[in-house]
């Protein structure tokens, strides 16, 4: 049976936070092959998630952010360059703040 699809808004939030995860990578120096090792999921799964694609569980998440060592909530958070001390405007900044574990 052919899974309902998700609707406009939720597929909108995944692209919004597929970019966000994109971001923190990139903040992070990371290439998704990379990331994917850190949290334990495969690099398709990276690629799919920062493109929006599918409608994966928050468990992929939740290992995307251990592999980038930051809180789960960054992930979903539209300021987490300020939550982590950057500049908002030239993604300039110090070292990642504490993170979760």
């Amino acid at each position: 049976m052919p899974k309902d699809p998700i609707g406009p808004f939720a597929e909108q939030e995944l692209l919004r936070v597929g970019r966000i995860v994109a971001s923190v990578r990139e903040w992070r120096d990371l290439g998704q092959e990379h990331l994917a090792e850190q949290a334990g999921i495969t690099a398709r799964q990276v690629q799919r998630i920062e493109a929006g694609d599918g409608d994966p569980a928050i468990s992929y998440y939740a290992r995307l952010a251990q592999g980038l060592r930051v809180p789960l909530s960054w992930l979903f958070a539209d300021d987490w360059r300020s939550l982590a001390g950057l500049d908002p405007h030239t993604h300039e900044g110090g070292e990642p703040a504490a993170t979760a574990p």
